[in-house]
């Protein structure tokens, strides 16, 4: 449960990782290579997609779990001309061609804060607020730092 926010400036996603009822700590946005990215989804198979990124993004190497209907982890990349890209299934990009972008079981929230004016980061907030798998605070990347 999660919740990753591209507002066309700033990636931003909460830090709460939940497992067995436990509350945890988790970085679920990176920039690698000049890009950012960020992961929702089973956290430890989200780590395997950021070395994935890391190791290349080479199709041959796209984790068998990924091309599963029912266990796959959403992957979003923000490219430095500030062009959204998600992954699902397969090791092939889609454009995201909205304004803004988020992901994760606090999407819908961040979408509603978004639509009425909020950065990134409040948007996060708001859906904090509200999804109960989101919380413990807020991450926030740039392009170019």
């Amino acid at each position: 449960m999660t919740v990753i926010v591209w507002d066309g400036k700033v990636l931003a996603s909460d830090a709460q990782s939940t497992n067995a009822g436990l509350k945890r700590k988790a970085t679920k946005i990176r920039k690698i290579g000049g890009k950012l990215y960020g992961v929702s989804g089973d956290w430890d198979r989200g780590q395997m997609l950021f070395r994935w990124v890391e190791g290349g993004s080479k199709p041959e190497d796209w984790p068998e779990f990924q091309k599963n209907n029912d266990d796959w982890v959403g992957l979003v990349e923000v490219r430095e001309d500030r062009s959204v890209w998600k992954y699902e299934r397969v090791p092939v990009p889609y454009a995201v061609e909205e304004e803004y972008f988020a992901m994760g079981s606090g999407r819908d929230y961040a979408y509603g804060a978004l639509a009425m004016g909020a950065d990134a980061e409040t948007a996060v907030r708001i859906a904090s607020t509200f999804d109960h798998g989101c919380g413990m605070g807020v991450l926030t990347l740039t392009l170019g730092d």
